[in-house]
């Protein structure tokens, strides 16, 4: 069992370094959300992000990986100070937060505790406080369209949400490179925000998905140096998009 663990974690590592190899290639920026214990139990993994000649963002993701719907103000709040202790033990100040699951709750205590913006709901996402109806439309209309989306200030702390999940959840799935360059085009067609996310784990599951998603950079490549998109942060979108809104009423 102990050696099975170690595999994966090495598997899990090597995924990591593929895509920060894959980033530095196409000189994109990310936001790498993180759960305290990385912190505590691989290191490493915060040094190759850090270390990276892109200026990566590194987030926090809670500590233990707690759905903050189900748990209570105290236990939201001991999350959030653990992850800045362990921040402030690598000189990091925490910008961004994604929560687990992207299970919205307790957002004062963000704001609280100096974070500036968090990742919001996905769009056309599985949330289970919907019904079945609209679980099941969305999960068709997920596989057609990702649409661009744009920051949003709730109570003193900006939310942006999700456009995709990059990440084919069924073989038959074969619209994730087309429905991620629509996006990007109508994101640049809209003036937004196109917002894409992953978790790395993910290139053990489908080793395919790295492949797709340097295609994809490839295409992020050429809007890029056609002045079209600029790949950003979720830190780093916080001041572009206040000028955006200083230098456009409509915004």
């Amino acid at each position: 069992m102990a050696q099975k663990l170690r595999k994966q974690e090495a598997d899990a590592i090597k995924a990591i370094d593929d895509l920060l190899q894959l980033f530095e290639k196409y000189s994109v920026p990310v936001t790498w959300a993180v759960v305290g214990k990385v912190f505590l139990d691989h290191p490493e993994i915060i040094e190759k992000i850090r270390s990276s000649r892109v200026p990566h963002e590194i987030a926090y993701h809670s500590f233990s990986h707690v759905l903050f719907s189900e748990c209570g103000y105290e236990r939201a709040e001991a999350e959030i100070l653990e992850g800045i202790k362990l921040g402030a033990d690598f000189g990091i100040d925490f910008t961004s937060f994604v929560f687990p699951e992207n299970n919205i709750a307790h957002t004062q205590l963000l704001k609280k505790y100096g974070f500036q913006i968090y990742r919001g709901a996905n769009f056309l996402d599985r949330n289970v406080n919907k019904n079945l109806l609209i679980l099941e439309k969305n999960a068709v209309l997920s596989k057609i369209i990702a649409p661009p989306v744009r920051p949003m200030l709730k109570d003193g702390i900006w939310e942006i949400p999700s456009s995709m999940w990059f990440y084919d959840r069924f073989p038959y799935a074969l619209t994730l490179i087309y429905r991620t360059k629509q996006g990007i085009k109508r994101a640049i067609k809209e003036n937004k925000v196109f917002h894409l996310f992953m978790h790395p784990e993910e290139l053990l599951i489908k080793p395919q998905l790295i492949d797709k998603l340097e295609e994809v950079l490839r295409y992020v490549e050429i809007k890029k140096n056609q002045n079209k998109i600029y790949p950003i942060t979720m830190g780093g979108l916080i001041d572009f998009w206040k000028l955006r809104v200083s230098n456009d009423d409509e915004l």
